[in-house]
């Protein structure tokens, strides 16, 4: 992965959620370009701030999702939280001495773009009916 983007095809059309998650690719392909000159503690920092970043985004999606009336709000919190079990480990992987390689910050590019934003199709779903 040369370069991190979030295509027009993972876009929801819900203007805060695009940019939050735009907002978290960015974040994640800063990091990744940064990992040759960071140190660990640098490291240590860009990990705190998108665990931070990413839940802060998984709670105001759900409340948007709810005040839009979308009927999988309480299964996509449970998505949310079981997402968030699964980057916890990445994560230590790269807190447990060794750093973060490219390989810990392409998985979690992957999860991002091929797990997380995807499932959100379904209120994209629920967005276009409603209109």
């Amino acid at each position: 992965m040369s370069e991190v983007v979030l295509g027009d095809g993972l876009k929801i059309g819900h203007p805060e959620i695009d940019r939050e998650h735009q907002e978290i690719v960015d974040l994640l392909g800063d990091w990744r370009s940064r990992l040759g000159t960071a140190d660990r503690e640098r490291g240590v920092l860009n990990a705190a701030a998108f665990r931070r970043h990413l839940a802060e985004h998984f709670d105001n999606e759900i409340t948007i999702m709810a005040e839009a009336g979308f009927s999988d709000v309480d299964e996509h919190r449970d998505f949310h939280s079981n997402a968030l079990v699964r980057i916890d480990a990445i994560l230590a992987k790269g807190l447990d001495g060794s750093g973060f390689s490219r390989d810990i910050l392409d998985t979690l590019i992957k999860l991002f773009l091929n797990d997380l934003v995807p499932e959100d199709m379904k209120f994209k779903s629920h967005l276009q009916h409603k209109r």
